[in-house]
């Protein structure tokens, strides 16, 4: 199989994310639009990269020489994404260490 970086930790992650959203919005008896507005604002691949940045993930990112050192959005997004895979495989499978994650990560509120 060629090197697909972290993509396939990014899955995970995107897929654990949103259903952490979901959980969240279920147990506060979020209107099902209101579950939906959450997942259209805060699993964004625009706030996951901004809120990547804000932490200063940049530096840890090797980039493809072809990039000149410039880190794209969609890239700090799938790094997000690939970091909360990986806590959420690491953690085995425990989905409160991801909703105490992204509580961390600032990608929800408490």
């Amino acid at each position: 199989m060629a090197s697909q970086g972290n993509k396939r930790l990014a899955l995970i992650g995107d897929a654990t994310l949103r259903l952490v959203l979901y959980e969240c919005g279920y147990e506060d008896e979020a209107s099902i639009r209101d579950m939906r507005n959450a997942q259209n604002t805060r699993a964004t691949n625009e706030n996951l990269a901004q809120i990547g940045f804000s932490l200063g993930l940049d530096v840890y990112i090797q980039l493809n020489p072809s990039a000149q050192g410039i880190i794209p959005g969609r890239l700090m997004a799938t790094t997000m994404e690939a970091i909360i895979g990986a806590v959420y495989l690491d953690s085995n499978k425990d989905i409160m260490v991801i909703r105490r994650l992204i509580v961390n990560l600032r990608v929800m509120a408490v």
